[in-house]
């Protein structure tokens, strides 16, 4: 899943959407947009640690998809 959301400078959070069928993947082949694979591990590891799964680290690169 996913959210858009923003902290006000109060500390509240604003919810702008929540998504049930949010995915990271596949990348779009645009280079401008090769800065969302560098989130993707840490992303995907912090997803299987909140699942309390243990997973080797994964890798990516700017110009290949991602391996475990």
């Amino acid at each position: 899943f996913g959210m858009d959301f923003g902290i006000m400078p109060d500390g509240r959070l604003v919810l702008f959407e929540a998504n049930a069928t949010m995915n990271f993947f596949p990348f779009l082949p645009d280079q401008r947009f090769a800065y969302v694979k560098q989130c993707a591990s840490a992303a995907k590891r912090a997803f299987h640690d909140m699942l309390g799964r243990n997973v080797a680290p994964v890798s990516v690169s700017p110009n290949q998809q991602p391996s475990r």
